[in-house]
């Protein structure tokens, strides 16, 4: 016959099983819970700080950025030879000598000039375009051979009191870089007719050399 258990015998071998076992009933995790919201505390204030001090770096960083715009526009700004800030993109600011000066000269002051005899005009093109047709009287000084034939152009040029450098083509540059050449060589007027083979022929002014069909 099995002996009877009391309520209270119960309860003890509850309570001893629940000591030997670590308990399931929260007693655990009482002391389990301030360890880990400490944790969570640490974690959350790190996030915290990490994510103001990448707040801060990019607030710097700009900062940074803008006062280095800020210096750069004062000193072009202050620069003779500055960049301007916004583009001009004109014949006559592409076509313009050191100090900004435009050489850019308007067809039909240099057809005045031409009828006066008191401009030279030079053909910056390559010689075998200049032979196939050039203003007339016009000086054959290749940019590209210009060490070459300088010397020998030199007498004509210096009796010029005005030089009118042209090529062919809106975007050509070789009459522009002619120009300052022969401005860095003393030549105190000279002036760019842009597109100047192409216009003075389409206005029907006197050419020489030109093949015909």
């Amino acid at each position: 016959m099995r002996p009877k258990r009391s309520y209270q015998d119960i309860e003890s071998k509850s309570a001893a099983a629940g000591v030997a076992g670590g308990r399931a009933d929260g007693s655990a995790e009482v002391h389990g819970t301030p360890e880990r919201r400490q944790i969570s505390r640490k974690m959350t204030e790190m996030t915290r700080l990490t994510h103001n001090s990448l707040k801060q770096a990019l607030w710097q960083a700009s900062a940074l950025v803008a006062l280095a715009c800020l210096i750069a526009l004062g000193v072009n700004y202050w620069r003779s030879d500055g960049i301007p800030v916004v583009g001009d993109w004109s014949a006559e600011a592409r076509f313009a000598d050191a100090p900004r000066d435009s050489l850019v000269i308007a067809l039909d002051q240099a057809a005045q000039l031409f009828q006066q005899e008191t401009a030279l005009f030079v053909d910056a093109r390559p010689q075998g375009q200049f032979a196939q047709g050039h203003i007339r009287g016009a000086l054959s000084l290749p940019w590209q051979e210009v060490d070459r034939y300088f010397v020998e152009t030199a007498d004509r040029l210096g009796g010029a009191k005005t030089i009118i450098t042209y090529c062919d083509g809106e975007s050509c540059e070789l009459s522009h870089e002619l120009a300052l050449f022969l401005k860095d060589m003393g030549f105190e007027d000279v002036r760019v007719l842009v597109n100047g083979w192409s216009v003075w022929r389409q206005a029907g002014l006197p050419t020489d050399g030109e093949m015909t069909p």
